[in-house]
């Protein structure tokens, strides 16, 4: 009488696992993409954003991008109603020196001229509706 090998019961167990998952992994690739685009179109139709940008995070912002390549320095900070201005504080009182505009919505941040803070924020405000 002769025996024929098969494979111990654990090792044929495993074969099918492994096959299973193969030939599923495709399909749960595809499942899990819907999913995600659902949940997309659920935050897009409730109109729910992101949190604002605080001031911490856009004095981090401005910070990052006026030493980025200077020796550091600190950075200045004031906030009005869309944004945040920042500006690098240095010894000498330069006239020239660039503001950072930080947007409260979305945290991008522009460069704009020194301007009193009113100014600033008003020109922002037409800058902002026309994008």
């Amino acid at each position: 009488m002769q025996h024929h090998h098969r494979p111990h019961h654990r090792y044929r167990h495993r074969h099918r696992w492994l096959r299973h998952h193969r030939l599923h992994r495709h399909q749960n690739n595809r499942l899990h993409q819907r999913d995600q685009h659902g949940v997309a179109d659920v935050l897009a139709a409730y109109a729910i954003r992101p949190a604002t940008i605080d001031r911490a995070e856009a004095w981090r912002r401005a910070d990052s991008w006026f030493n980025r390549e200077a020796d550091p320095a600190p950075v200045g900070i004031a906030e009005f109603p869309d944004g945040f201005a920042a500006w690098r504080v240095t010894r000498d009182a330069d006239e020239t020196a660039q503001l950072a505009v930080i947007d409260r919505r979305c945290g991008m941040l522009t460069l704009w001229p020194p301007l009193p803070l009113d100014t600033l924020a008003g020109g922002y405000r037409t800058y902002r509706q026309s994008r």
